[in-house]
């Protein structure tokens, strides 16, 4: 397939009718997990026309029933699959509320992801092949839908995972809906994390020679990604995935881009609630040491 986003709108099949023949079930066969992060997860697919084998990054965008989303395709410069624009510009020139506002805040943070993965071509870089948007309705996403059980709402509930009287029925109105943003990448195996946790399990003898192999494939992939002006920002095990070539033997192919920056859009300061793999981070940039 081509890179780039997908262009075409198949209003006839949209998720909002109940109809379970979404773009994604259309086109793309699930054979597996390669992992699940905070906000999405990844799986092993199979493209129905090529057949090829390929990894597909799946992040859910929840959003209330009042929200337009004729409104938020024009200002993303992408179509939404499932989603017919309005041929009537009488409505063009209202404002977007507040909601829509945040949900075109969400579309472009995922969006970006896949901007950025378009321009970094190497060996030890996950492959971006195209993306697209989906609109899946509340019951289609509950069945699974090919995407993560978390995401962005989740951390809007109290500490016992519970929301009562208005806040619930807000949380409700807020997850009626949802959109789901796919990355379609080369195929993936597994990650540094679970291939390291499978050898434990199953005792496997330790190869020093497979580790030194695999850590002089992370620092050329950061190499080349700080020569293209790329902060990773959330490095880890789970964000080093593996691949598998017909000789038996892994590689490396960073992968994860929803945390990363430009150089010149990132004044290295650590936010709260940006420092997603806490346990990988310096320890000079929690406490703020590195700014001297």
């Amino acid at each position: 397939m081509a890179s780039g986003f997908t262009t075409s709108s198949d209003s006839n099949q949209t998720a909002a009718t109940g109809n379970s023949t979404g773009f994604f079930d259309r086109h793309y066969e699930e054979e597996g997990s390669c992992g699940e992060g905070a906000y999405g997860q990844v799986k092993k697919v199979t493209h129905k026309v090529d057949q090829g084998k390929y990894a597909m990054k799946s992040v859910p965008i929840h959003y209330g029933k009042n929200v337009r989303l004729e409104k938020i395709c024009p200002a993303l410069n992408i179509s939404i699959e499932g989603v017919q624009l309005n041929s009537d510009p009488s409505g063009d020139e209202d404002e977007m509320t507040r909601e829509e506002l945040r949900l075109l805040e969400k579309c472009q943070s995922v969006v970006q992801e896949a901007r950025l993965m378009a321009k970094l071509s190497h060996k030890n870089v996950v492959r971006y092949n195209t993306s697209f948007l989906e609109r899946v309705s509340r019951e289609r996403f509950s069945s699974g839908y090919g995407t993560g059980s978390s995401s962005e709402d989740d951390s809007e509930t109290n500490s016992s995972g519970r929301l009562e009287g208005k806040e619930e029925e807000q949380q409700k109105e807020r997850n009626e809906c949802c959109l789901v943003f796919y990355i379609q990448m080369e195929k993936l195996d597994t990650s540094l994390a679970s291939f390291t946790l499978g050898n434990l399990e199953l005792a496997v003898p330790f190869n020093p020679d497979i580790y030194i192999q695999l850590f002089g494939e992370i620092v050329e992939g950061v190499h080349y990604l700080h020569h293209m002006g790329v902060l990773h920002r959330d490095l880890k095990p789970d964000n080093i995935l593996l691949t598998r070539a017909e000789h038996k033997k892994y590689h490396v192919k960073i992968g994860d881009f929803g945390a990363a920056k430009l150089t010149e859009m990132c004044d290295s300061t650590l936010r709260p609630g940006e420092h997603r793999g806490l346990l990988y981070i310096h320890v000079q940039i929690v406490t703020g040491e590195h700014r001297g």
